[in-house]
């Protein structure tokens, strides 16, 4: 994917830097994947890390990704969970393009 700029997102209390890269696509969809190098998301949790509830913080209610997914699937897009080289996770989001609104030049 393009450029990868970095963020720093507050989770948990702490400070957890990630990576951000994305891409545009020739048919005007676009990719987007958020990176982190963490512990990673075992593989039995991760269809259950978009269930709304399910969290494996002391703290955590569980609703963050559910409401990712739903946005993400509303626009017609979709999230996956992708397996990086080396250690962490990556978040893929895929979403199409947007329609044309009506009557707007092309």
């Amino acid at each position: 994917v393009g450029q990868q700029p970095s963020a720093r997102v507050v989770c948990a209390g702490r400070e957890v830097p990630v990576e951000l890269s994305f891409a545009l696509h020739a048919d005007g969809g676009a990719t987007v994947e958020v990176r982190d190098h963490g512990t990673g998301i075992p593989t039995d949790r991760r269809q259950r890390v978009f269930e709304p509830a399910f969290t494996t913080k002391r703290d955590g209610m569980g609703l963050g990704l559910a409401i990712v997914e739903n946005i993400i699937r509303h626009h017609g897009g979709s999230i996956a969970i992708v397996d990086p080289a080396g250690n962490g996770a990556i978040f893929a989001i895929a979403l199409p393009a947007p329609p044309h609104l009506e009557g707007a030049p092309s």
